[in-house]
């Protein structure tokens, strides 16, 4: 139901022949069921890949390419508690050992329908699905020690995300606590762009 863009099959295969890549994506953007322009997604810098992943999923689910050699090395989980950031933690296992390249072109969009899976989502299942998310990474030996200079960090991301699934159940006080379970565990989170909208939002329905 996402959108491949006529150019991205032809400049991903000039990007792994001008370098030899194995694990890159493109950029790619929002758009409603007409193809209308809804918001562009915000690609962090991967100077440090670690670090630019345990805030959360930038690479989403889409317009992500992988060798051969690492595809047949890796499994999905289809554990249904993780449904809905299976993509995520496909991707936290494959960046532990390989660096991430990127296309700094949208080349790929992501339709916003109603039967996607990230628009109408139970909080308590949500909050679920970043338990077993965490305790996996974290009780994975080589995941920790990859993962364990990040850990409040990613841990923050996870909380902001179930921020966002609380405002979107107007759940504005839920929202909030997750917000402050970020804010004490990683307090630079307050940079992060997710955070202030997603506190604002809280902020000014609570408080209505």
């Amino acid at each position: 139901d996402d959108r491949m863009y006529p150019q991205n099959l032809r400049e991903a295969g000039d990007f792994v022949v001008r370098t030899e890549a194995k694990f890159f994506h493109n950029r790619y953007h929002s758009v409603d069921d007409e193809g209308r322009h809804l918001r562009n997604w915000p690609a962090p810098s991967l100077r440090n890949h670690l670090r630019a992943i345990t805030l959360g999923n930038f690479l989403s689910c889409i317009g992500v390419f992988i060798h051969r050699d690492i595809y047949t090395k890796y499994r999905f989980d289809t554990n249904p508690v993780l449904t809905g950031s299976e993509d995520y933690e496909f991707w936290l296992r494959i960046a532990a050992e390989h660096g991430v390249r990127r296309i700094n072109r949208v080349n790929s969009a992501i339709v916003n329908h109603s039967g996607r899976t990230m628009v109408a989502q139970d909080l308590g299942m949500a909050r679920r699905r970043v338990q077993y998310l965490l305790h996996k990474v974290f009780s994975d030996d080589h995941l920790a020690e990859v993962y364990g200079p990040y850990r409040d960090r990613m841990h923050a991301g996870q909380m902001v995300y179930l921020a966002s699934i609380a405002n979107d159940n107007e759940n504005w006080r839920a929202a909030l606590g997750s917000l402050r379970e970020a804010l004490i565990g990683y307090p630079p989170i307050t940079g992060y762009a997710r955070f202030f909208r997603s506190a604002q939002l809280a902020l000014l329905n609570v408080f209505r």
